[in-house]
């Protein structure tokens, strides 16, 4: 915010300028000039008001900002907020495991899905895409489920193993 100063000079005279704070000090923006008489004064004040509602940018007390680094809200959209943290954190786990060498992505992502939150299958395939971005398709979901019985001994195993 910018405001209209008046100071006395050592001269006598009064200052006119323009400041504004930054970190609770005082920055002078613009000197405007300094007046001898009452009707003078008037005159430099009504100039630095006159300058700071026509010629002055909105955004000087940010005068280390750029332009182009200044986000309009109007014209941006909210895309949405996905957890990969969370999502990177269990499958480095799932890593540590050994599972991923044994069962295939798509059941690794719906365990995953699983321990953030449980749901049907379907659910599950719909929020993989909500929270983490990742797409797999329904069709490929009822291919893989029939041999995913068969992993049963093989996943018993990697665990054995890593639990030694």
């Amino acid at each position: 915010m910018l405001h209209i100063r008046v100071v006395k000079t050592t001269s006598g005279t009064q200052a006119v300028q323009i400041v504004y704070y930054r970190h609770r000090k005082r920055v002078i923006y613009k000197h405007i000039g300094s007046a001898c008489t009452d009707e003078e004064l008037d005159k430099l004040k009504e100039a630095a008001q006159g300058l700071i509602e026509t010629h002055i940018p909105p955004f000087l007390a940010f005068q280390d900002t750029h332009p182009g680094n200044l986000l309009y809200l109007d014209k941006t959209g909210f895309m949405g907020v996905y957890y990969t943290f969370f999502y990177e954190v269990i499958d480095s786990l799932i890593s540590k495991t050994g599972f991923d060498r044994i069962v295939e992505q798509l059941l690794l992502d719906l365990v995953i899905i699983c321990i953030l939150e449980p749901a049907y299958k379907a659910r599950s395939i719909e929020l993989l895409e909500d929270y983490f971005g990742i797409k797999h398709l329904r069709q490929n979901f009822y291919k893989s489920v029939l041999s995913w019985s068969n992993l049963k001994s093989d996943v018993e195993e990697e665990t054995v193993q890593f639990a030694r």
